[in-house]
C-alpha cells in the first residue's frame, strides 16, 4: 500500500450513472490563493469518455455554476492556481447546493446526501493515508522506527493495516451498492483487491451495476489478470523491431532458461533511471542463459531508436509505436505503469511481474541456482 494508492482513491476515473430527480443543482467553490480571472474546468463523464462540460471563472475569490440534475452524473472540477498550486476533484451532480472549500491541506465537499456521503469516505481514508505514514510506509523509514521495529514487524502492521482498509471500502460499497457511491468505490479502488476479491465485489452488486460498460470493463480485465497470474502460461504476441523486423515473444522464450519482458518507454522518467541497471544486469546474466525483450511503449519512433542507443539496450528491442491503449502486449497483460517486467520460463510459465531491477537481479539468480 503506497501513498499514492490512498490518494488515488479519491483521484480516479468515475463514472455517470442511475437517474435522479429532475431538477437543479449549483456549485459553489472557493480555493484557497484563487484570483479573479482564474479559469476552473468542469468536465463529466460520458459513457467511457471524459468531455468538457464547463468553464467557470473566479469572481470576488469564487466560482459558481447550476446545472441540470436530471440524471446523477459525476463531475470533475480542475483549476491551476498562478502560484503553481493546482486543485482536482470530484463530486455528484445531484439536486441541491453543492459547495466546495478547499487549502493545500483539505478539500471539503458537501451540501447534498451523496456529495456529503463522499466527504466522510474521503475523510476516513485520509485518516488512513495518516496512519500509513505514521508507520513509515511512505519512502525511507524513519531512524527511530528502524530502530524500535524491526522489517517484518513494519510488514506485519502495514498488512494488517491494508486489510483494515480493504473491510473498510467492502463494506462501504455493500451499504452503497445501489447508488452512485457503491459504483464509484467500486471503479476507483478496482487495483486495490486481488481480481478474486474484486469478482466477488461486482457479484454483490446489483445487475443494473453490473452492466455499466464501465464494470463489465473491469470485469474484462479481471479474466485477463487472471490468465496472465504467476504460474500460468504466457500469452505471445508481435511486435517490430527498430529496423522494421517482426518479433515474437515465442520466437526468443524457447531458446533461454529466463526470459523477462521489459516494458518501458523513452518519456518514462523511471525507465530511463533504472536501464543503466539494467543493461548492468544484462551484462552480467545474459551469458547464463538469460534474455531480456524491450517492449516501447513509445509512438515516437525517433526518441524509441534514439533511447536505445542513448542508454546503451543491447538487448533485443520492439514496439508497435501505437498509444498506450491500444499496444497489445500492454493490453494483454494489464500494464497499468511503467517501468514494468514479466519473467518467464523456458517452458513458457509466468515466473513473476513487475520486479524492479534489484529484485530482478535477486529472483534471476535464485531461479538459476535451482536449475
Amino acid at each position: 500500500m503506497t501513498k499514492a494508492i490512498l490518494k488515488g482513491l479519491v483521484l480516479s476515473l468515475l463514472i455517470p450513472v442511475f437517474s435522479c430527480q429532475n431538477n437543479e443543482f449549483t456549485f459553489t467553490g472557493k480555493i484557497e490563493g484563487m484570483q479573479d480571472g482564474d479559469s476552473v474546468f468542469i468536465n463529466r463523464f460520458t459513457n467511457t469518455e471524459w468531455e468538457m462540460y464547463d468553464t467557470l471563472i473566479v469572481k470576488n475569490n469564487v466560482f459558481s455554476m447550476t446545472g441540470k440534475a436530471d440524471s446523477c452524473e459525476i463531475l470533475s472540477y480542475w483549476i491551476r492556481n498562478n502560484n503553481g498550486s493546482y486543485f482536482q476533484g470530484f463530486f455528484f451532480s445531484e439536486p441541491g447546493k453543492i459547495t466546495l472549500n478547499a487549502d493545500d491541506e483539505k478539500s471539503v465537499i458537501g451540501g447534498t446526501p451523496l456529495n456529503d456521503l463522499y466527504q466522510q469516505i474521503s475523510d476516513s481514508l485520509d485518516g488512513f493515508s495518516k496512519r500509513f505514514s505514521e508507520l513509515g510506509g511512505f519512502g525511507d523509514m524513519p531512524k527511530e522506527l528502524a530502530q524500535a521495529e524491526d522489517q517484518a514487524e513494519l510488514a506485519r502492521k502495514s498488512e494488517a493495516l491494508q486489510q483494515e482498509v480493504k473491510a473498510y471500502l467492502q463494506k462501504q460499497i455493500t451499504e452503497n451498492a445501489d447508488n452512485q457511491v457503491g459504483l464509484f468505490l467500486t471503479l476507483t479502488n478496482a487495483n486495490l483487491f486481488a481480481p478474486e476479491e474484486m469478482e466477488q465485489l461486482i457479484a454483490s452488486l446489483p445487475e443494473k451495476t453490473r452492466n455499466n460498460p464501465a464494470i463489465k470493463s473491469i470485469s474484462a480485465t479481471i479474466k485477463q489478470l487472471k490468465k496472465n497470474a504467476v504460474g500460468q502460461p504466457y500469452t505471445d504476441f508481435e511486435m517490430r523491431t527498430p529496423e522494421g523486423n517482426p518479433i515474437k515473444i515465442s520466437d526468443i522464450v524457447s531458446k533461454n532458461k529466463i526470459t523477462v519482458l521489459d516494458f518501458w518507454a523513452s518519456w518514462c522518467g523511471p525507465c530511463m533511471a533504472e536501464a543503466p541497471e539494467m543493461v548492468r544486469l544484462y551484462q552480467k546474466v545474459h551469458a547464463l542463459g538469460v534474455e531480456f525483450v524491450g517492449v516501447s511503449l513509445d509512438t515516437d519512433e525517433k526518441a524509441w531508436k534514439k533511447a536505445i542507443a542513448d542508454k546503451g539496450l543491447a538487448w533485443p528491442q520492439g514496439s508497435e509505436l501505437k498509444e498506450w491503449q491500444h499496444n497489445n502486449g500492454a493490453k494483454l497483460y494489464s500494464v497499468d505503469g511503467i517501468p514494468f517486467t514479466i519473467v518467464l520460463s523456458q517452458e513458457g510459465t509466468i515466473l513473476a511481474k513487475g520486479l524492479r531491477a534489484e529484485q530482478l537481479e535477486d529472483f534471476i539468480e535464485a531461479t538459476l541456482s535451482k536449475k
